[in-house]
């Protein structure tokens, strides 16, 4: 059986990143998150140099997840990062690089989770 795979692609474009932008497309906390579902990627823009953006996933113990994170093209993200917290905020594991961000994790209890 194979374990289920998580690939929450993210699809930001640096061109339209804009210094002040009044609409975020994901909320920037946990409070905010947006759900998503195995399997079904979610795509989205980075507005500011800052922009953080959150999203939920629910999450079963023993299972073996892979999360992903790509740019929208080569070079148009320098270093994409991905961060996988727990229901209470903490740190879980994280990836990083160039125009790509993932890494897997085995889900020690089952429950929300948070990336941002």
């Amino acid at each position: 059986m194979t374990a289920p795979i998580l690939n929450p692609a993210f699809s930001p474009n640096l061109s339209n990143v804009l210094e002040g932008a009044a609409n975020d497309d994901y909320a920037d906390d946990r409070a905010g998150a947006a759900a998503l579902t195995l399997g079904t990627a979610k795509s989205g823009q980075i507005e500011v140099v800052s922009d953080q953006d959150y999203f939920k996933v629910d999450l079963l113990a023993g299972q073996r997840y892979l999360f992903e994170m790509t740019a929208a093209g080569t070079g148009s993200l320098e270093t994409a990062y991905l961060t996988l917290y727990n229901a209470t905020g903490g740190y879980i594991a994280s990836g990083f690089g160039a125009d790509l961000a993932t890494f897997s994790y085995v889900a020690a209890q089952s429950g929300t989770y948070y990336l941002e």
